[in-house]
């Protein structure tokens, strides 16, 4: 068999070609380079077979790397693998039968020798398949991880055009995106763990950086309801606040962005549970944006409860908001804070008269709308 060894190989790489779907489908690995490895491959195992000695693994652990490398699957690498095996077989058994003198016990053995050449090699494939395919996974992570840092930072990628770094970052190349900042339970712990294949599994492309008090992700919004199922999906595993920037059509305004949605993180608004939408929370992200002037905008309004019990000034403040909540109608606010609506709207009038603002004018009740949400997300002393 060693003397035909280039006829094997041309049989076993026609029969991987025609019985195998990848290698049938695609020409990712070569004709002459499929020959060649099924050539390494038998004439190492041929020697082996013939001295009975211990297997050179050698041409398999090259046959896996390389196959890894290329992005062939490791099951059709393995269906090549036991094709040539049983070619092997099928050569034995035709030379058994043509000629005279091969006994029983010859015939035997070298059907022993075969089987655990198949596992020995099929083995040292298998391992060099998965230790290249995880060598590459950890590359390509490190790689988009400094992406998009890169990207959340602002800085500019002179290497990349912004199309490459979509398709690096497995992100469409067209918006709109939004980037979702989820505070961390604790320094350097994932804030959404597992939150990129979730999406995923629900067609969101996301790419996702982890920072030592949050974690960032960029995320392709391709209409509403995805975004409204994107948000319920993180909404169900936040454990701590969450903000969404509003959606922007170039990945270069990523960074802009992260500004956005770091600002609705820290504003609280219960529209959507621990998750915070800059767009769907104005007065709450307004409330935090610029925190000293913000501040001072609810003494100037709010100074006047200060002097009050605090049990007395949460029931005012709680009234305003549950009128609020309720569009103004003071019979749903009575019914939420189960009291009679003339009580709620004593409450309001005496909440007008210690502002001195009336809830009947646009831009007085404007004013008082934004000193009780900064009061909300920055509580006074």
């Amino acid at each position: 068999m060693a003397d035909n060894v280039d006829k094997l190989a041309q049989d076993v790489a026609c029969a991987v070609r025609a019985e195998v779907d990848f290698y049938k489908s695609t020409r990712v690995v070569t004709d002459d380079d499929l020959l060649a490895s099924c050539a390494d491959n038998l004439r190492i195992a041929l020697n082996s077979l013939q001295e009975g000695a211990a297997f050179d693994t050698s041409p398999a652990v090259a046959t896996g790397s390389r196959r890894a490398a290329a992005g062939v699957p490791l099951p059709a690498v393995m269906d090549a693998y036991r094709i040539g095996s049983y070619r092997l077989w099928d050569a034995v058994v035709d030379i058994a039968t043509e000629k005279r003198g091969v006994s029983r016990d010859m015939m035997i053995e070298a059907t022993r020798r075969i089987w655990r050449f198949q596992n020995v090699y099929t083995d040292a494939m298998t391992s060099a398949h998965r230790e290249q395919t995880m060598h590459q996974v950890l590359e390509d992570e490190a790689e988009r991880a400094a992406l998009t840092e890169a990207l959340l930072d602002g800085r500019h990628i002179t290497d990349y055009s912004v199309w490459e770094v979509a398709q690096l970052l497995r992100l469409p190349l067209s918006g709109p995106y939004i980037v979702i900042a989820a505070e961390c339970p604790t320094v350097g712990k994932q804030a959404l763990p597992g939150i990129s294949p979730k999406l995923r599994a629900v067609d969101i492309f996301s790419a996702w950086r982890l920072l030592p008090d949050i974690q960032v992700g960029i995320a392709q919004i391709a209409s509403e309801p995805k975004r409204d199922t994107m948000l319920e999906l993180i909404e169900r595993q936040a454990i701590k606040r969450v903000g969404v920037s509003p959606q922007f059509d170039e990945l270069t305004d990523t960074a802009q962005a992260l500004r956005y949605a770091r600002v609705a993180m820290n504003a609280r608004c219960s529209k959507n549970g621990g998750v915070t939408v800059f767009d769907d929370s104005v007065l709450a992200v307004a409330a935090v944006s610029a925190p000293e002037i913000t501040k001072k905008v609810a003494t100037v309004i709010l100074g006047q409860f200060d002097d009050l019990p605090s049990e007395e000034k949460d029931v005012l403040i709680n009234t305003f908001r549950a009128w609020l909540a309720n569009q103004g109608s003071a019979a749903n606010a009575a019914a939420q804070l189960h009291v009679h609506p003339n009580t709620v709207r004593h409450r309001l009038r005496r909440i007008e008269a210690r502002t001195g603002r009336s809830l009947a004018v646009p831009d007085q009740l404007a004013e008082l709308c934004l000193a009780f949400a900064v009061r909300e997300n920055m509580p006074a002393p």
